[in-house]
C-alpha cells in the first residue's frame, strides 16, 4: 500500500503542477484584458524561477504586464504545441518504439528547452532589428510575469519525468471471454462470475481467501473455474486491498487454460478463439498484432514455443501491468494460454 500511496502523491503533484501553470497563464490573460498588472506574487515567482533555474539576477526581469507579454507567452506555448505535433508525425515510432512514455517525456524535454532558447534569442534579435531601424515602440525588456509562466514548463516536464518513470500510464486490460461472459483480469470480481452462474471448484462464496504475498506474479489462491459441471480453466482469486477476504469479494488476477481442456474452443482472448491459434499464427506476426492490441509501453518475447506480451513496463505501483503468455508443445499444439495482472497492492 505504501508504494501505491507514494506513486499516487507523485501523480497528483503532476496534475497540480499542470493546473498551476494554467492558472498563471489565465492570470496573465485576464490582467492584459483588464489593462492591469498581474498579482504581485506572480512577479515574485517569475524572479524566483529566474534566479533558481538559471542564476539570473532579478534585475534582468521587470515587473510589467502588457499585450507584448501575453503575445510572448502565447507564442511560446503555441510553438511547443506545433513542435510536439511535428515530432509526432516525423519521429514517433522511430525511437523508443516500444515505450511511448519514454519517447514523449524525452521529446518534450528537448522541445521545451529549445523553444525557450528560440524565444530568448528571437527577442534579442528583434530588439537589435528594431533598434537599428529606429523603432522604439517595441518593448525589449523581459517581463517577470512572462517568465513565471514559461519557466513553469521545465518544472512541469521535470515532475512528469519523475512521475511517469515511476508510474507509467494506464493500459487497456486484455479481455478473456468465457462462453459469452467477459473476464477483465485485474478488474472482474469473483462475485461477478458467481452471478453469471460460474462456481469455483471446492470453494463457496463465503470461504476466506488468503493472499500470502509470496510471489510477484501470482496472488491469492488458484482454483478451477466451473460452469454447469464443466471446467473452463483456472483463475487466481485475490483479496483487493487486504491479506484476507471472502471469496465473493476477491478480484480475478489470473486466468489460464490448457489445450487439454475440452472447453478451449469456448474461450477467447481479445476476441481471438484460442482453439484456432496454431504455432504458425504467432510465428508470422508479433504478439500485439496476434491479439490486435496497441499498448503504449510493452515488451515482447518471441522464442519458438514461448510467446509473451507485457503491457505497462514501468513500475506497477499505480497502474496495473498486464501479461499474455502462450506456450506450445513440440507437436505445435498449444499447451497453455495465460493472462495475468500485477500490482503492488497484491504483493
Amino acid at each position: 500500500m505504501g508504494f501505491f500511496v507514494g506513486a499516487l502523491i507523485f501523480f497528483v503533484a503532476m496534475i497540480l503542477t499542470l493546473a498551476f501553470t494554467i492558472v498563471l497563464y489565465i492570470c496573465l490573460a485576464v490582467a492584459v484584458k483588464n489593462n492591469s498588472h498581474v498579482p504581485k506574487w506572480m512577479y515574485k515567482i517569475g524572479h524566483a524561477l529566474a534566479r533558481g533555474m538559471r542564476g539570473v539576477s532579478s534585475k534582468t526581469y521587470k515587473d510589467f504586464t502588457d499585450k507584448s507579454v501575453l503575445i510572448e507567452v502565447t507564442f511560446y506555448i503555441v510553438g511547443v504545441v506545433i513542435a510536439s505535433i511535428a515530432v509526432y508525425f516525423i519521429f514517433y515510432g522511430r525511437y523508443y518504439a516500444n515505450d511511448a512514455v519514454a519517447f514523449w517525456i524525452r521529446a518534450e524535454m528537448f522541445i521545451i528547452v529549445a523553444m525557450r532558447l528560440i524565444l530568448i534569442f528571437g527577442k534579442l534579435l528583434l530588439c537589435s532589428i528594431f533598434s537599428a531601424i529606429g523603432k522604439t515602440k517595441y518593448n525589449c525588456e523581459f517581463s517577470a510575469a512572462a517568465n513565471a509562466v514559461i519557466d513553469m514548463f521545465p518544472i512541469l516536464i521535470f515532475v512528469c519525468v519523475l512521475t511517469l518513470n515511476m508510474t507509467g500510464l494506464p493500459e487497456k486490460a486484455p479481455s478473456v471471454q468465457v462462453e459469452e461472459y467477459p473476464i477483465i483480469v485485474g478488474r472482474t470480481s469473483a462475485n461477478d462470475l458467481l452471478l453469471k452462474g460460474f462456481t469455483f471448484s471446492e470453494k463457496n462464496s463465503d470461504d476466506i481467501i488468503v493472499n500470502k504475498r509470496d510471489s510477484h506474479f501470482f496472488f491469492g489462491e488458484t482454483v478451477e473455474l466451473v460452469k454447469d459441471g464443466k471446467g473452463y480453466g483456472y483463475v487466481n482469486l485475490t483479496p483487493k486491498y487486504t491479506d484476507r477476504a471472502k471469496l465473493e469479494d476477491c478480484v480475478i488476477t489470473y486466468y489460464g487454460i490448457s489445450s487439454e481442456s475440452e472447453m478451449l474452443n469456448h474461450v477467447k482472448i481479445c476476441d481471438k478463439n484460442l482453439s484456432e491459434l496454431p504455432l504458425d499464427y504467432f510465428e508470422e506476426r508479433n504478439m500485439r498484432d496476434a491479439f490486435s492490441l496497441s499498448p503504449l509501453c510493452y515488451q515482447e518475447s518471441m522464442v519458438k514455443g514461448h510467446y509473451s506480451l507485457v503491457m505497462q513496463t514501468h513500475p506497477y505501483m499505480l497502474w496495473k501491468r498486464y501479461t499474455i503468455e502462450v506456450n506450445f508443445f513440440e507437436d505445435n499444439e498449444s499447451s497453455q494460454f495465460e493472462v495475468f495482472a500485477q500490482h503492488t497492492l497484491w504483493e
